[in-house]
């Protein structure tokens, strides 16, 4: 949903949807995942390295055109970057290094509540957290 939703504003007619950075940095802004933790020079590394390598990228633009599959490498790298805690979680009990030792799917997951709030509030509502 949050890619259809937040991609495609460089697209010409007839091309097929991508996402480019410009995009993907404003969904982590909105979603205020640009912190100390993750700046925005550690976004841009999360993009760059989530892109496939090209053959041609004097004469291509393809690596700046980020498809499905490579945002969500992308989202996944910044998810692992941040290590974002359980929402219940005791901050004082979770160390930067248990935050770490995370799986990445713990990671993914806990960062679910901020990434709402880049999506329509009609997408919100109907939204359930899964257990």
């Amino acid at each position: 949903h949050i890619y259809l939703t937040h991609s495609g504003s460089h697209k010409l007619p007839g091309e097929k949807n991508f996402m480019a950075f410009d995009e993907f940095l404003n969904i982590l802004v909105d979603s205020g995942l640009i912190t100390d933790v993750l700046p925005e020079r550690d976004a841009v590394i999360c993009f760059v390295q989530s892109m496939m390598t090209q053959i041609d990228e004097i004469d291509n633009e393809r690596h700046m055109k980020m498809q499905l599959l490579e945002y969500f490498e992308a989202i996944s790298r910044a998810a692992d970057s941040l290590s974002i805690m359980p929402p219940d979680a005791n901050p004082e009990e979770w160390t930067w290094e248990l935050r770490q030792k995370q799986p990445l799917c713990n990671k993914l997951y806990n960062m679910i509540p901020a990434l709402m709030n880049v999506v329509k509030k009609e997408f919100r509502e109907h939204y359930r957290r899964p257990e």
